[in-house]
C-alpha cells in the first residue's frame, strides 16, 4: 500500500530543486551583489557627489628634471575622467579663489575632487615613482584611495606615469559609478 501523502512532499521537493536555480538568478539580479555592498560601504559618501570641481596634480622630488610637466598630466587625467566619467560634470575650481574657498570652508560633500601626487627620484636606472591618487569632496578629500610603486628608465617614464594615472582614474570611475547606480 502506497500512501499519497509521501509523493506530494517528494514531487514538491523536485519541483523545488528544478526551479531553485531560476528563483537564484532572479534573486541576484534583483538585489546588490557583494562587490556591489562593498562599494556602497566604502565608497557611499560618493552618492552626494554631483560633480567634480579639480583634478590636481603635484609633482615632488625630481619628476620635472625628468620631464613630466604639472599640465601636460593634468590636461591627460582630465581627458580620462571625461572618458571614464560619463555624464559626470567637470568644473574647474581651482582658479576661482574665492568658490574654491567656500568649498572649502562650508565643507561642501557635493563637489567631488581628485588629486594625484607624483614622487619620482633617481637620474639612472632605476629611476623610482610613487603615484597617490586621493578622489572625495570638500568635507571628506579621501573617500577613495589608491596607490602605485615602481621603477622605470627616463624613456619611458612620462609613458609609465600617464598610463597609471589612467588606470586610476578607470578604478576609480567603476568605483563611484557603482556607487552612484545604487541610488537610482
Amino acid at each position: 500500500m502506497t500512501y499519497p501523502l509521501f509523493r506530494f512532499p517528494l514531487a514538491l521537493l523536485s519541483a523545488l530543486m528544478i526551479l531553485s536555480p531560476a528563483c537564484r538568478s532572479f534573486a541576484a539580479e534583483s538585489g546588490p551583489t557583494d562587490e556591489e555592498k562593498a562599494a556602497r560601504f566604502l565608497y557611499g559618501e560618493f552618492r552626494e557627489v554631483r560633480s567634480f570641481g579639480m583634478i590636481a596634480v603635484s609633482l615632488v622630488g625630481q619628476a620635472e628634471q625628468l620631464g613630466l610637466r604639472t599640465e601636460e598630466v593634468t590636461r591627460h587625467a582630465r581627458n580620462r575622467f571625461r572618458d571614464y566619467f560619463s555624464g559626470v560634470r567637470l568644473e574647474d575650481i581651482s582658479s576661482d579663489s574665492r568658490k574654491f574657498l567656500a568649498l572649502m570652508l562650508s565643507r561642501d560633500r557635493t563637489v567631488g575632487n581628485i588629486t594625484f601626487r607624483i614622487w619620482v627620484l633617481g637620474d639612472e636606472l632605476p629611476i623610482v615613482y610613487h603615484i597617490k591618487c586621493d578622489a572625495g569632496n570638500f568635507d571628506n578629500p579621501s573617500i577613495w584611495t589608491e596607490e602605485a610603486l615602481g621603477h622605470a628608465s627616463g624613456a619611458n617614464l612620462q609613458e609609465t606615469v600617464l598610463g597609471i594615472v589612467d588606470e586610476m582614474l578607470k578604478t576609480l570611475a567603476v568605483a563611484f559609478m557603482k556607487v552612484r547606480a545604487q541610488e537610482m
